[in-house]
């Protein structure tokens, strides 16, 4: 099967969606959804920290979208975002890696909501509903491609990444990472 991913280069696929190369877009950033409501924002499901409740957020984002519910949208793109870059980074980078990702992180954070949205309405366009997910626990996982390679290595503390790859035909676009 040919693959197209949608990403950028090395370090700064956790950090934020921009260019790859030409054709290329998307990167995503790691997600934490789960319940959280109030009068602006719809409550999310809970999903289990599994390839299939990745995928399941995934197909409910895109169901939002079909229908053109974009309070649900924005509550699911909100729910993706770090509440604590800084933390988190840290944490599963390490001292010399995490501060400088975290940074890039936070000086791209607003957009984030909106550009993942852009890629959620082009799958659509593109009819790429036909979802795969992929759980990587370890650096070198059979299913990674070369760009993910070099971020799966760069974990100081054991957490599991993930690749969601939209299908039509023989190709794929993939949008990684999610933890």
């Amino acid at each position: 099967m040919k693959r197209k991913a949608l990403g950028l280069v090395v370090l700064l696929l956790l950090a934020g969606i921009v260019p790859a190369a030409p054709g290329e877009s998307l990167a995503v950033p790691p997600q934490s959804a789960g319940p959280a409501g109030s009068a602006d924002r719809p409550a999310l499901p809970a999903y289990p920290d599994s390839a299939g409740g990745l995928k399941k957020l995934v197909k409910d984002m895109l169901a939002a979208r079909k229908a053109s519910n974009e309070k649900l949208l924005a509550a699911y793109l909100e729910s993706l975002l770090l509440p604590d870059a800084d933390r988190w980074f840290e944490q599963v980078f390490g001292p010399e890696h995490g501060p400088p990702l975290a940074d890039f992180y936070r000086q791209r954070r607003e957009q984030l909501p909106s550009s993942f949205a852009l890629a959620i309405s082009e799958m659509l366009m593109e009819k790429r509903e036909d979802i795969q997910v992929f759980r990587f626990e370890e650096a070198c996982d059979e299913n990674a491609d070369g760009r993910e390679y070099p971020i799966l290595l760069l974990r100081q503390q054991a957490m599991p990444f993930y690749d969601v790859r939209f299908l039509q035909g023989g190709s794929a676009k993939s949008l990684w990472f999610f933890a």
